[in-house]
């Protein structure tokens, strides 16, 4: 038996926030239209497994593709036509979903194919949960991993041809200290230091100092010279 392929996706933070943007300029348009109380929206990722509450409903565009789940409780939808939630307005709330449903993803008919559950919900699966809200209700709607991939842009692909780790590395600098072990100084000889001065400190003769980078340990030098400068030795790593 073939296995059955899905579509695996992983939706970053700013492609979220691009959907719920291109959705919250769409409502603006349907609020001035239709809404008394105007609905507001917010975009996140479709949990793994499907909600436990109750019957959904599927929709589908003109070619019967699948695109959203739908929740069966329209209180948000009755409350921001009317600002009340009462049954009596269920019968108008459900023909005027479908004007609703075609401006924010051009779906408005039932499917009638029979898609699962798990088309939805797995493991990587690229559905987003739109919610509507208005007043204290709220409107889940889950879209489809297919229709959330054909909505998003298309990226293009930049071909950068990369170097090697030290050519890339070697402009880069940084800042170095060598540290001796701490000592004590009095007060009044460090106000009084000048360029020339000579300190003794408790650091041993023997006892090899320490190259650091922003308080980091890099490895341990001594003193030496290069072509009569002064320079560092590196005894050994850390």
């Amino acid at each position: 038996m073939m296995p059955i392929l899905k579509t695996f996706r992983l939706i970053n933070d700013q492609e979220i926030r691009l959907l719920e943007d291109r959705f919250t300029q769409r409502l603006q348009t349907w609020n001035q239209d239709q809404a008394l109380f105007p609905l507001t929206c917010t975009l996140q990722r479709s949990p793994m497994t499907a909600p436990e509450s109750a019957s959904l409903t599927t929709y589908s565009d003109d070619e019967d593709t699948a695109l959203l789940l739908l929740e069966q409780d329209l209180s948000a939808l009755k409350y921001s036509l009317f600002g009340n939630t009462c049954s009596s307005f269920d019968s108008i709330s459900a023909r005027l979903l479908s004007g609703l449903l075609t401006t924010l993803v051009d779906a408005s008919i039932g499917s009638k194919q029979a898609p699962t559950l798990t088309d939805w919900f797995y493991p990587g699966s690229a559905s987003l949960l739109l919610q509507l809200h208005a007043g204290q209700q709220t409107l889940n709607i889950y879209l489809h991993p297919q229709w959330v991939l054909n909505a998003l842009p298309i990226r293009h692909k930049t071909r950068q041809v990369t170097g090697s780790l030290e050519d890339a590395l070697h402009p880069q600098t940084l800042d170095c200290q060598v540290e001796l072990q701490a000592f004590k100084l009095p007060l009044d000889a460090l106000l009084n230091l000048r360029v020339g001065d000579l300190i003794s400190s408790d650091h041993p003769l023997a006892s090899p100092l320490l190259l650091k980078h922003q308080q980091q340990t890099i490895c341990q030098v001594r003193p030496g010279a290069n072509q009569l400068y002064k320079s560092i030795k590196i005894e050994s790593p850390l």
